[in-house]
Parts: C-alpha cells; sequence; structure tokens
C-alpha cells in the first residue's frame, strides 16, 4: 500500500492546480499520538526574523491569516518609483503555521497516513518561495503589470532598471482533511510578505552613496540638505535627484478561519483523506478557489479582499541636476531620496531616507562614531551613538548595517542588547552603521561607514600526488593522433578535490556584521593522483615485447630497449609532477590556483549556502589552473628514448 500511495503522490505533483487526496488503511482503531515532523522549508525561517528595513518609498505587505491563502493575482501595489533607477525588489517575511487541534485530533488515529505527509503538515514557516513541490504560497512581483516572476530560495526577487510601479502578488495554499467525523482545515495561517525596494548602488569597484549634511524637518515637511559621493572618491556624474514619499500599504490576503463541521460529512465506509493544494498564479485574472472545506459543493469561494495600497506620488528634484549636492523643500515628514549617476561610467542608485514624523527638525540631533573606521578583515570594531546636544535624553531603538556589497542584504541587530548606545563585533565586510532612536521624544538616525581591507591571500595547500598503478589504464599505451602526451602511459587528475569548511569557515555571532561567514583557511583540499602504467612498463609487458632487445650500430632516433622500460617511470612522474617541479602539470596547477583564488576566498563573505558559494568563485580558478597546466605538455615533456607503442584504438 506504501507503494501505490506514493507512486499516486508523484502522478499528482505532475498536475496544477495540485490535489493531493489519498487514503489511509483502516486498521487503527485507537487514538495514538503523532509524530509529525518540521517540514524543512528553510532552516534559517524557523529563528526569530527581525523586521524588514524600510526601502524606497516604504513597504508593500501581503497578509496571510485565517484557515488558507486565496490566490492574490498580481496588482498595483500603489508603490510607485521614478522609472529606470537601478533597484533590487527584496520579499522577505513568512506564513506561519499553526496546526489546527481538528488535525491534530486526526492524527491522533491515522498516525500512518500523517506520518508519510509530514512534510506537508508541519508547523515550519512557509517562506517567500513557497511550499516545496506543490508551488503554494508563492510570492511573485512585476513592474507595470508584466509577466510575474517567482520568489527564489534566496536573493532578490527583482534586480535592475525600476519600472514606474511595483506590482505583487501571492499563489493560493489551501490543506484539508477529512473523515467519518467531518472535515477541517489544517492550519490557522497567520504572518504573510514583504515588498521592499532599495537602490542598487554598486559594487566594491565603486559604490554611490547619499547623506544628509542638515535637515529641518517637522510633520508638515521641510527643508533637507543631500550630499553624494562614491566610495573610492571618485566623482558621481549626470546625477539626478528625486524625492519618494511614502506609499504601499497592505494587501489583505487572509480568509476567516475554517470551522470544523459537526455532523457526519463523508459516507462511513469512506477512507479518510487529505487534501492538499496550490497553484503558481503569476498573472491570473481570478482568484483560484481551494476545494470548500465545510457545507457542499456548490458554497462560493471567497476572495482576497481588497488592498488598501495607496499610490505615492514622486518627485524629481530638477534643480539638483548634475550636482553632488542638494537643497531640497519637501512638504511630507517621511520618505526617501533617491539619487542615481554614472560610477566609472556605470548606472548607479543611493537612497537615503528622512522621517520628520516626530517634530523638532534642525541640524542632526543623534551621531554615531565607530572605531577603527577601517580595519583589516575579522578584526573588531566598536561603535558608539550619543546625542549632539549635552544633557540630551537620548533613546536608542535599534541597530542596523547596510553592506557596500549589492550581494548581501542589510543586517538588523535583533538580540535583546538592541537598546543599547553601542555596537561591537568582528567585521568582514564594508557598509554603514546605522543607529535610530529618538532625542528628547524626537526621531533620529545617524550613520557611520566602516572600511574593510583585505589580508594575505588565504593559500591552498598541495602536497606532491602519489604516484600509483593506474586501475584505469588497463588499455595498451597508444599515440593518438594531433595530441600531446602518450595515452595510457601516465597523466594526472589535477583538479580532483574536496571543500573543508570545518575549521576555515567562521560565522560572525555579534556585532554589525552578524552572521555572516568568512574564511579563515583555504578550503581547497587536494585529492589529486598520479597514475602511470607501472604494469607495462616492465622489461616482460607486452609493451616491452614491441622494444628491441639491442641498438643498431647506427640510428638516428635512439629507440627504448625492453630493459630500459622500468627507468622510463622517474622522467614520466616528474612530468605529471610527483616532485612539484614548477614546470610539471602539478607545479603550474598548484601556482596558478593559489595565485587566482587566495584573493577569491580571503575576501569572499557569504550570508547562506557556503558551499554553493566556493564552487562558484573557484569555478574560474580551476579552469584557468587546468589550462596552466596543459602547458606542461608543451614545454615540459619529458626526454624519452622512441618508444614503440600499439595502433590506437579505431
Amino acid at each position: 500500500m506504501r507503494e501505490a500511495r506514493w507512486a499516486r503522490l508523484i502522478r499528482a505533483w505532475r498536475s496544477l492546480p495540485l490535489i493531493i487526496a489519498l487514503g489511509a488503511c483502516s486498521d487503527a482503531t485507537a487514538p495514538k499520538q503523532p509524530h509529525i515532523g518540521r517540514a524543512l522549508v528553510s532552516p534559517a525561517l524557523t529563528d526569530a526574523e527581525p523586521p524588514p528595513p524600510l526601502g524606497i518609498g516604504g513597504s508593500v505587505t501581503i497578509t496571510a491569516s485565517g484557515s488558507f491563502l486565496p490566490d492574490v493575482p498580481l496588482r498595483a501595489s500603489g508603490l510607485t518609483l521614478p522609472p529606470n533607477i537601478p533597484v533590487r525588489v527584496a520579499v522577505t517575511g513568512h506564513v506561519t503555521r499553526t496546526q489546527t487541534d481538528g488535525l491534530k485530533f486526526f492524527c491522533s488515529f491515522f498516525v500512518d497516513l500523517c506520518a508519510e505527509f509530514a512534510f506537508f503538515l508541519g508547523e515550519d514557516p512557509v517562506p517567500p518561495s513557497g511550499v516545496p513541490t506543490i508551488d503554494a504560497a508563492v510570492a511573485f512581483a512585476s513592474w507595470d503589470g508584466a509577466d510575474g516572476v517567482r520568489a527564489p530560495e534566496s536573493g532578490d526577487i527583482l534586480t535592475g532598471p525600476s519600472g514606474s510601479e511595483l506590482w505583487v502578488g501571492r499563489s493560493p495554499y489551501f490543506c484539508d482533511y477529512s473523515w467519518f467525523f467531518g472535515s477541517g482545515p489544517c492550519f490557522t495561517l497567520g504572518g504573510g510578505y514583504v515588498y521592499t525596494v532599495h537602490a542598487d548602488s554598486g559594487d566594491a569597484s565603486g559604490l554611490l552613496r547619499a547623506t544628509v549634511t542638515r535637515q529641518a524637518l517637522g510633520p508638515a515637511g521641510g527643508t533637507v540638505d543631500l550630499e553624494a559621493a562614491t566610495s573610492d572618491g571618485s566623482t558621481p556624474e549626470q546625477a539626478r535627484w528625486y524625492f519618494v514619499p511614502d506609499g504601499g500599504g497592505v494587501i489583505d490576503g487572509g480568509e476567516p478561519p475554517i470551522v470544523m463541521a459537526n455532523g457526519l460529512q463523508s459516507p462511513p465506509d469512506s477512507e479518510p483523506r487529505l487534501t492538499i493544494a496550490g497553484r503558481v498564479s503569476a498573472g491570473a485574472v481570478g482568484p483560484a478557489a481551494p476545494p470548500p472545506a465545510t457545507g457542499s459543493a456548490t458554497d462560493p469561494a471567497p476572495t482576497p479582499r481588497a488592498s488598501s495600497a495607496a499610490s505615492a506620488s514622486w518627485t524629481s528634484l530638477d534643480s539638483c541636476n548634475d550636482a553632488t549636492t542638494c537643497h531640497a523643500t519637501i512638504d511630507a515628514p517621511t520618505g526617501t531620496f533617491v539619487v542615481t549617476a554614472l560610477v566609472h561610467a556605470t548606472l548607479r542608485a543611493a537612497e537615503r531616507r528622512v522621517d520628520g514624523s516626530g517634530g523638532g527638525g534642525g541640524a542632526p540631533e543623534l551621531q554615531l562614531a565607530c572605531a577603527p573606521q577601517e580595519v583589516e578583515r575579522a578584526q573588531v570594531v566598536t561603535c558608539t551613538a550619543g546625542p549632539v546636544r549635552a544633557g540630551a535624553q537620548m533613546i536608542i531603538t535599534g541597530w542596523e548595517f547596510h553592506p557596500d556589497d549589492a550581494h548581501l542584504s542589510t543586517i538588523q541587530r535583533s538580540d535583546v542588547s538592541a537598546d543599547q548606545p553601542t555596537w561591537s563585533g568582528k567585521m568582514v565586510t564594508s557598509g554603514d552603521v546605522k543607529v535610530i532612536g529618538t532625542v528628547d521624544g524626537r526621531a533620529a538616525d545617524a550613520t557611520a561607514h566602516v572600511g574593510v581591507t583585505n589580508r594575505a591571500p588565504l593559500l591552498a595547500r598541495f602536497d606532491p600526488p602519489q604516484a600509483t598503478d593506474d586501475p584505469d589504464m588497463s588499455e595498451r599505451p597508444y599515440q593518438a593522433a594531433g595530441e600531446q602526451g602518450m595515452f595510457h602511459i601516465g597523466h594526472i587528475h589535477t583538479d580532483a578535490h574536496t571543500i573543508q569548511l570545518a575549521g576555515n569557515l567562521e560565522v560572525i555571532s555579534e556585532g554589525p556584521n552578524s552572521a555572516l561567514g568568512y574564511f579563515t583557511g583555504n578550503p581547497y583540499q587536494t585529492l589529486w593522483a598520479v597514475h602511470v602504467n607501472l604494469s607495462q612498463l616492465q622489461p616482460n609487458s607486452e609493451l616491452a615485447h614491441l622494444q628491441r632487445e639491442s641498438s643498431p650500430a647506427f640510428e638516428a632516433t635512439v629507440s627504448c630497449l625492453r630493459s630500459q622500460l622500468p627507468s622510463l617511470v622517474a622522467p614520466i612522474e616528474e612530468h605529471e609532477g610527483t616532485t612539484m617541479h614548477p614546470k610539471s602539470h602539478a607545479g603550474r596547477y598548484a601556482a596558478k590556483f593559489n595565485e587566482l583564488a587566495g584573493p577569491v576566498i580571503e575576501h569572499l563573505v557569504m550570508q547562506d549556502n557556503p558551499l554553493q558559494a566556493v564552487d562558484d568563485a573557484l569555478q574560474p580558478v580551476i579552469q584557468a589552473a587546468d589550462m596552466e597546466s596543459a602547458k606542461a605538455d608543451v614545454d615540459f615533456r619529458p626526454t624519452l628514448c622512441k618508444l614503440t607503442l600499439f595502433a590506437a584504438p579505431q
């Protein structure tokens, strides 16, 4: 029965919309305590997740509530931006799942059925990439109503030039059980997905930054002075300035709980069933209705409630065009200034949020100093906040770190000490540390930049490869036309390796770079080996019988004698690299690898999936090292007598 049930499951997975409805064995006569494991949707999401930072124009949230998630077709979010701004759109948050009492009671009888579907019945939160396999609760986004792009498992959902308005959506999600006592939903759902748009400021080669030098801003607006600069001191060119007031809002994407029916809803002899449904909806015009959990099949399916998103109107600050400074007057208390400029001929963008809703204004009220301002990677930095005016009452409400590296996400301080005036820890990547709080009851923030410099390259260890008889060289030695070297005499497996994270990878536990991983040693460990056809390089081998027993009196090219074959082993081994001669295959590979990989591994910083990050970083290095190693067949060929070889296979 187990094999038949899974076979039906696999067939069901291949259809969309997906509905899984499977029967259970009917021999469970007594209630049992079920064991429903936590579905491994995303281990990182099992930890507390800090609220996402506000982006350009605020944020947009699609909520989750009730017993199932209806389809939320792509719709205008109300978050408007100037078009063609280099941005990245992030989706954060998750949908929480709490098992209903009805499901727990159902699973206390049908333990085997629930155990087989434990992956789908766990309480792990669902990330924006959705429930694996069934494509349920997937977040989508696009610009101006274009086809939706689904949220990846990690990284941003959209990158590149912005459109005029962000569109967002989410596919449905439904789980139901039914048996002779009735039917009902599997979960009570909560949480939601939060969309934010951030400026793409560039990479380490040249970052664009925007800072507030002075502001006089209150609940009715005011004036703000800003400055644009680059991380390397070059001058931003063709600057364009904009102000985007907060827009966005909340899209109600949940439904009221569905109460389990008390009456008998299935025939007494029917099998208990679990129904789990989901469908990708990148741009549907109407909601997908899940099977009704109660009542008759004619009950209407609820639809998502209307969005409460309200459009914002951005302003182009034309008087600041082509200038690296801008004096702006705005009539809104909160919003985001955006500047675009060419940095080394590439269009970049920077954002700076202002908030005058707490009243006051004038000069900055909060100051932040980080010491040292520049450190070598993995050294400790301490940032200290304080009020500008002596005697003012300062209350810290949060800290953020905004990496210069656009591939890394903003880090928010989420521990119990987030209200402290200092933030300290190892730093492995450059960026802006930001402190947020109030001074004498007025909202205030301050930013300080910390630079990180490289350490010495992290070199891999290359021990000389050992030579052994080659089990994969069982064929007779031959020379292939147009090839360098002799097949089945000797070769080296240069790029065979493993990645050893233990002892080489460290994850920072606290401070502005908390949860970032970096390397203290090179994780590349070679598994290379030299294989020489020792069995053929013997006086009594098949190859030996092709050679002369003695040399003729006159011969232009010295032919190998049978007795000389064992003496060929040493030069072949040196050519392959057992002595690590700098011109050998192994010597060239090791030198080129460390030349390129040492700096790459040293400055590699990761937020997730370190194995994939290392593989991606080392792939071009290994290709270059292989190409360098091949040169040994051109200018470091062993000086051998002339071997008579077998004919090449056809």
